[in-house]
């Protein structure tokens, strides 16, 4: 049977509906970032240490869940990026009490270091290193105290780092949420040789306090889960009625 004129806008509609069918909706699979950011804030000295290297135990150094894990339900994750930022210092007063027979110095310098990791407790390894900064001052600083009176001692040291993980072993084992409480991200303080501090003749340190914060902000960069696209769904609404119709046409021109 030949095609009418009348005939062809419709048969030209069933081939799209065909094309429809074998790619629904031509899907769009964009590439999306989901970003967060988070800081392990001071409060009154949350990193400081009485004499150089003993710890404060009341104060929790280590921080464990501090960011969301990836949903798998947006997508495929291709690989997470971090930087980790972060700084230490030493806030301290040297002083020479008015009884001291001679003049006398006070010196110190900072160390420490955050470290970023991220963990599944039933995997191995169990733990993967993302990033870590090591915020120091090498160099003595040094002041003398007249007698009588106080002199301060103010060092801080900055740094910072990036990283970032694109294996699919560790990125599904490691940033992709599973719903089991046994993997997270982890943020660390080490003190490394917590600094150093010394003093002599007539003067001593009247006060002193040690500190660090970091700042970690993640980003999961992934392929959005495929979403078919609202102009595919309505033209092969209309092929398949186009179908229909012609169908209806041929049925009723044979009797």
């Amino acid at each position: 049977m030949s095609t009418t004129p009348f005939h062809r806008p419709l048969a030209c509609l069933a081939l799209a509906a065909a094309a429809t069918l074998a790619s629904p909706g031509v899907a769009h699979a964009a590439t999306s970032t989901q970003s967060f950011s988070t800081s392990f804030s001071a409060r009154g000295g949350d990193a400081r240490y009485g004499n150089g290297d003993t710890p404060d135990t009341s104060v929790n150094l280590v921080v464990y869940d501090l960011l969301p894990l990836f949903d798998p339900a947006l997508g495929v994750l291709e690989r997470v990026s971090v930087t980790l930022t972060g700084w230490r210092s030493l806030d301290a007063t040297c002083s020479s009490p008015p009884t001291a027979e001679v003049p006398g110095a006070c010196s110190a310098r900072i160390d420490g270091a955050f470290f970023l990791d991220g963990l599944n407790l039933n995997t191995w390894p169990q733990e993967v290193p993302l990033a870590s900064i090591n915020p120091v001052i090498q160099d003595l600083t040094v002041v003398w105290p007249p007698i009588g009176g106080a002199l301060p001692i103010n060092l801080m040291a900055s740094a910072s780092a990036s990283g970032e993980v694109s294996d699919p072993a560790l990125l599904a084992s490691i940033f992709t949420a599973s719903g089991l409480p046994d993997h997270g991200i982890r943020l660390r303080f080490s003190p490394q040789d917590s600094g150093y501090f010394g003093m002599g003749g007539g003067a001593s340190f009247s006060a002193m306090l040690w500190n660090a914060d970091a700042t970690v902000e993640l980003s999961y960069h992934y392929t959005a889960a495929v979403v078919p696209e609202p102009a595919g769904w309505a033209t092969l609404a209309a092929g398949l009625g186009a179908l229909a119709w012609l169908r209806r046409r041929r049925g009723l021109a044979a009797r």
